[in-house]
């Protein structure tokens, strides 16, 4: 699958491209990331943790950067990595690219092509692009301490990255999914619950059969939509 994330920084492209060629420093910027060995000037290794719900997974990653483009200020980072624990594996290829947006402003482009394999690729597409989208967010706030912050703020803000993101949210919606069953239960318990509700407080009969068949209508179509779209 393709990731694509863009956010901006109070630096100038060339501050900005200086810290995205010094990969030890900005390894430690994204979330649940500790660079544990430099290999070379071009390879690291690196252990990354990530919490789906109460699922806890910690990767071993070999990070090599594989194509520099000084010019176009564009660089690209190729991870493999492997759950500790024998629950798959990851993939990818990230490619960033710096805009110049005016005196001391620019923004990161970043496209991330990621493969899964293993128990990890069962997780979903909607969990990885939540769990993505958040280690995006603090990372920029990371990096835009590492370039503009004290001291303070850019130890701060590496401390902060260390935790792990957490992707319990959709995988709590995952899992009630999982136990309340289709749809069609949604919708059912959604117009049993919506209509006796309003009987208990003394609406019409026939409206409020009328208004829950179709609102429960309406949670139909959107359950619907939102496994179609786990499902791509």
């Amino acid at each position: 699958m393709q990731l694509e994330h863009s956010f901006e920084v109070a630096a100038s492209r060339e501050t900005a491209w200086n810290l995205l060629m010094d990969v030890p420093r900005v390894v430690p910027c994204m979330p649940g990331a500790q660079l544990t060995e430099t290999v070379d000037n071009s390879n690291w290794k690196a252990k990354v943790s990530v919490k789906l719900g109460p699922i806890a997974l910690q990767f071993a990653a070999d990070v090599a950067r594989t194509e520099v483009d000084t010019a176009a200020n564009r660089v690209v980072l190729t991870t493999t990595a492997r759950e500790v624990r024998g629950r798959g594996g990851a993939q990818a290829a990230i490619e960033s690219k710096l805009t110049d947006l005016g005196p001391a402003h620019t923004r990161v482009d970043v496209v991330t092509d990621l493969s899964l394999s293993g128990s990890v690729a069962q997780y979903g597409r909607g969990i990885v692009q939540d769990v993505a989208g958040q280690m995006v967010g603090k990372f920029a706030d990371c990096l835009q301490k590492q370039l503009v912050g004290s001291e303070e703020e850019a130890q701060a803000a590496v401390e902060q990255a260390s935790k792990p993101i957490s992707g319990l949210r959709l995988g709590g919606e995952a899992a009630t999914r999982a136990v309340l069953g289709s749809a069609y239960t949604w919708t059912i318990v959604f117009f049993l619950w919506m209509w006796l509700g309003a009987l208990a407080v003394g609406a019409q009969a026939i409206l409020s059969l009328v208004v829950s068949l179709v609102a429960a209508g309406g949670i139909f179509l959107f359950v619907r939509a939102r496994g179609a779209d786990a499902a791509t």
